[in-house]
């Protein structure tokens, strides 16, 4: 079975080649927060992955809302940056930088982000978020 991902990102190049480099996971990509928020309402998924900077809803505020629609999700949520803009943004990155991939990436470091991301989702099978069915 494949694990599954999220990936939000409002740049649809960026979420084009990240949907090429990841093709072995069950991906379903999200353009905004909000429709991001959406699917994690609509089905379960293994982890997300999510961009800091989006219009809207930021990634900052997707990480602080999903908890409510799938408690502990939280913990399997990464993000991805071209690098953070505004305070909130910048205390964020600073206090979650082991969860943080900054732009522009190379492939091979993505992939081992991602990785990780699952990794560290199989190192806590008794967390309460069940993943994917």
């Amino acid at each position: 079975m494949r694990r599954s991902l999220l990936i939000i990102d409002d740049d649809e190049h960026v979420a084009a080649i990240l949907q090429r480099i990841l093709r072995g996971y069950d991906l379903v990509i999200a353009p905004s927060a909000e429709e991001g928020l959406a699917r994690v309402g609509e089905r379960a998924f293994d982890a997300v992955l999510c961009d800091l900077g989006l219009p809207g809803v930021s990634g900052t505020e997707f990480y602080a809302r999903v908890a409510d629609l799938r408690p502990g999700l939280e913990r399997h949520v990464r993000f991805i940056t071209g690098g953070a803009t505004d305070e909130s943004a910048i205390a964020f990155v600073a206090a979650h930088e082991d969860d943080v991939l900054h732009k522009p990436f190379e492939i091979d470091k993505l992939r081992r982000f991602v990785a990780e991301l699952f990794e560290a989702r199989s190192e806590a099978p008794n967390a309460p978020y069940q993943g994917a069915p």
